[in-house]
C-alpha cells in the first residue's frame, strides 16, 4: 500500500513538472534587457525637467523568437518589446507598450544594437512633448555581433559608444549606460524552477 502510494505521489509530482515545464515552452521566451546610467546632457529648452547628473533606471522587455522582419544579410529588425519603461532620479518617468530591436553589421562602419520605443507616454518637459525613447549601443571594433540574429545576451564592455536618449522633438536628454544586462523574466524562471523543482522530489 505505501509502495503504490509513494508511486502515485511520484507520478502526480511528474505530472505538475511535466505542466508547468510544457507551459514554460509554450509561453513567449521573454527576457528582460536592464539598464542604468548618468544624464550627461540637458538642453537649456529641457532644464527645467533634468538635470546632468541625475540616475536613470530602466528595463524593456522583449521576446526572443520574435522573427526578423528585415530580411537583409546584414541587419535585422525585431518587433519584440511588448513593455519598455524608465525612471530617472528626479522624477521623471516614461514608458510604451511596444517597440523594436535593430541590430546592423554594416559592411563599414561601426556595428549597432538600436532600442526604440513605439509611441512612448510621459510627462510634457516645458511645452515639448516626449516622442521617442531610444538605446544606441555602437562598436567601432566591428566584434560584437556575428550575425545580426536577435542578441539575447550583450556585454556593454564591448561598445565604445554606449547612449540612451529620451527625445523631445528635436531636443533629447543624453544618457550615458553604465550597466546593462539580458536575463530571463523573473515570472517565467520561477516557473521552470517549480518545475525542476517538482522533478527533483520526485526522484527523492
Amino acid at each position: 500500500m505505501g509502495c503504490r502510494g509513494h508511486r502515485k505521489r511520484n507520478g502526480l509530482a511528474a505530472a505538475a513538472a511535466l505542466s508547468v515545464l510544457a507551459w514554460g515552452a509554450a509561453a513567449e521566451a521573454a527576457l528582460i534587457a536592464q539598464f542604468t546610467g548618468t544624464v550627461t546632457n540637458v538642453p537649456a529648452t529641457l532644464a527645467d525637467g533634468f538635470d546632468v547628473g541625475e540616475t536613470v533606471t530602466g528595463f524593456y522587455r522583449f521576446d526572443e523568437t520574435t522573427p526578423d522582419t528585415n530580411g537583409a544579410i546584414n541587419a535585422g529588425t525585431y518587433l519584440a518589446i511588448d513593455d519598455y519603461q524608465v525612471q530617472l532620479s528626479g522624477g521623471y518617468a516614461a514608458s510604451a507598450a511596444a517597440g523594436e530591436i535593430g541590430v546592423s553589421l554594416p559592411a563599414t562602419g561601426a556595428y549597432r544594437y538600436r532600442v526604440d520605443a513605439t509611441s512612448p507616454s510621459g510627462p510634457d518637459v516645458s511645452g515639448f512633448a516626449l516622442t521617442s525613447m531610444v538605446i544606441l549601443l555602437e562598436d567601432s571594433s566591428r566584434t560584437a555581433f556575428g550575425s545580426p540574429a536577435l542578441p539575447v545576451s550583450l556585454d556593454l564592455g564591448d561598445f565604445d559608444f554606449r547612449v540612451f536618449g529620451l527625445i523631445f522633438g528635436e531636443e533629447f536628454v543624453e544618457v550615458e549606460l553604465t550597466t546593462f544586462a539580458i536575463v530571463p523574466e523573473p515570472a517565467t524562471a520561477a516557473l521552470l524552477g517549480l518545475g525542476g523543482l517538482a522533478l527533483i522530489r520526485q526522484r527523492g
